[in-house]
C-alpha cells in the first residue's frame, strides 16, 4: 500500500485537518509558532488546487460545510472561558456572523451545536451555518463520503481486544487510546505505543486476509499527549497528517 503526499508544509506545522461535511473540500490549519501566524489551506477536489487565507492566531477550525468554516476564537489567552464563535465564508472572504461567550459543541449538516453563556446560565442551541439563527435538525440526503473511526481508551472493554490484535500483528503494546474502523475489507487502527522516551502514534492497516499492508509511525513527538481524529476515510482513501508536516493519502483499492 503506497502512500501519496498531497500536501507538504515548509515553515509551518499542520495543526489540524478538517474536511467539509459533504467531503468536497479539505481544510488544513497551518501554524507558524515563531511568527504566531495561522493560515488556512483550502483544497478543492474539483480543481485539484490549494488556496490560502490568514486568520487570527487564537482562532481554530471546529467545523466546515462546503466553503463555510466555523471557528472558535479565544479572546483572552489568560482566560479560556472568554471565547466566541464565528463563521467565515471562504470564497467571498466574509464573516457571516459572530456569537460571543460561546463555544462549538458539534458541527452538523444543517447547523452548529453551540453552548452559550449569559447571566451565569448555559444555553445549548443549534445555529444555522449561514445566519447564526436557530435552526431545526434535518437529514443530509447526499451519499456519505466521510467515515470516522471509533475511539477506544484504555478503560474501554474493547481496548483489550485491540491491544491483543496489535501485538499479534506487529509485536507492539498499544497504550492509552486507539481509533478503529473497518472499510473496504480492511481494518484501520491508529494506536499509541511507548518508544522511550517518546509516546508514538502509529497507523496500522490489515487486509481481509489478515496481512499487514501498511504500518508506519505518523507522530513521533506527541509530548505524551493523545489526540482524537488522527485519521478518517474519504471515499476509498485514508487521510492523515504525518510528522505534523505532510498530508498523506492511502488508497484502499
Amino acid at each position: 500500500m503506497a502512500e501519496i503526499t498531497i500536501f507538504s508544509a515548509k515553515d509551518e506545522f499542520i495543526w489540524k485537518l478538517m474536511p467539509d461535511i459533504r467531503g468536497r473540500f479539505l481544510y488544513l490549519e497551518l501554524r507558524d509558532k515563531t511568527r504566531q501566524e495561522m493560515r488556512i489551506a483550502q483544497y478543492t477536489e474539483k480543481d485539484n488546487s490549494w488556496k490560502y487565507q490568514s486568520f487570527p492566531w487564537w482562532s481554530s477550525i471546529k467545523g466546515a460545510k462546503e466553503q463555510m468554516l466555523a471557528f472558535q476564537h479565544l479572546n483572552a489567552p489568560q482566560d479560556p472561558s472568554d471565547t466566541e464563535v464565528y463563521v467565515q465564508e471562504m470564497k467571498a472572504d466574509t464573516r457571516l456572523w459572530t456569537k460571543s461567550r460561546s463555544h462549538i459543541v458539534n458541527p452538523f449538516f444543517n447547523g452548529l451545536m453551540v453552548k452559550s453563556f449569559a447571566n451565569d446560565k448555559e444555553e445549548l442551541s443549534l445555529l444555522a451555518w449561514e445566519t447564526g439563527k436557530p435552526a431545526s435538525f434535518a437529514l443530509d440526503t447526499e451519499p456519505q463520503r466521510l467515515f470516522y473511526p471509533s475511539r477506544y481508551h484504555y478503560k474501554d472493554e474493547y481496548f483489550d481486544s485491540l491491544q491483543i490484535l496489535i501485538e499479534r500483528m506487529v509485536g507492539e503494546l498499544a497504550v492509552k487510546q486507539c481509533e478503529y474502523i473497518e472499510r473496504e475489507g480492511c481494518i484501520i487502527i491508529s494506536y499509541y505505543c511507548m518508544k522511550k522516551p517518546e509516546l508514538v502514534n502509529n497507523i496500522l492497516v490489515v487486509d481481509s486476509d489478515g496481512e499487514v499492508v501498511y504500518h508506519q509511525p505518523i507522530d513521533k513527538s506527541t509530548n505524551g499527549q493523545v489526540a482524537d481524529g488522527t485519521f478518517f476515510v474519504w471515499d476509498k482513501r485514508i487521510l492523515f497528517i504525518k510528522d505534523k508536516t505532510h498530508l498523506i493519502s492511502l488508497s484502499l483499492v
